[in-house]
C-alpha cells in the first residue's frame, strides 16, 4: 500500500499538520516525500509556499535591560550629591523608600529605577541623573 504524504496550512500558507495517509485528506496538500519530510520537522515554524518549504526565522533573543548596581549610584556622587539623594529618598512615600532602600541593582526601565531617576531629576537634573544612573560594567 502506498501511503501519501501530505500537509495542513491555514490562511497564512503557515504548515499546521504533516501526515501520512493511504487517502488524500480533505484540505491537505499531497507533497513529495522529499518536501514532506523536510516540512514535518518545521510545523508550525514554516511555510509552503508552492513546492518550497520556507522557514519562518525565530526572533533573536531579547538582551537583558541594563542594570546599575546601587554600589555605582553612590560612587558616582559628590557627597553634597548623595547627601541631596538620600534626603530626597527619604522624603519619599514609605513604599518607593523601602524599595531603593532594598535594591541592590536597578534594572532600568523598572518601577523603582523610574522612582529613583525621578528623585534624581528632580534633585540634581537630568544630566546628572544620565551619568550617576549609567549601566554599570558588569
Amino acid at each position: 500500500m502506498t501511503m501519501i504524504h501530505q500537509l495542513l496550512t491555514d490562511d497564512a500558507d503557515l504548515i499546521v499538520q504533516a501526515m501520512t495517509s493511504n487517502m488524500n485528506v480533505e484540505g491537505f496538500t499531497e507533497v513529495s516525500e522529499e518536501l514532506f519530510d523536510k516540512a514535518s520537522g518545521l510545523v508550525g515554524r514554516a511555510r509552503l509556499v508552492g513546492d518550497q518549504v520556507i522557514e519562518i526565522p525565530s526572533d533573536p533573543p531579547s538582551l537583558p535591560a541594563p542594570t546599575t548596581r546601587r554600589y555605582d549610584v553612590f560612587e558616582r556622587c559628590t557627597t553634597d550629591e548623595a547627601s541631596l539623594i538620600s534626603l530626597a529618598i527619604s522624603n519619599s512615600d514609605v513604599r518607593t523608600m523601602e524599595l531603593i532602600g532594598a535594591t541592590m541593582r536597578f534594572v532600568h526601565g523598572s518601577e523603582v529605577y523610574l522612582a529613583l531617576r525621578t528623585i534624581i531629576v528632580d534633585t540634581l537634573g537630568a544630566e546628572r541623573a544620565d551619568e550617576i544612573l549609567a549601566p554599570s560594567d558588569d
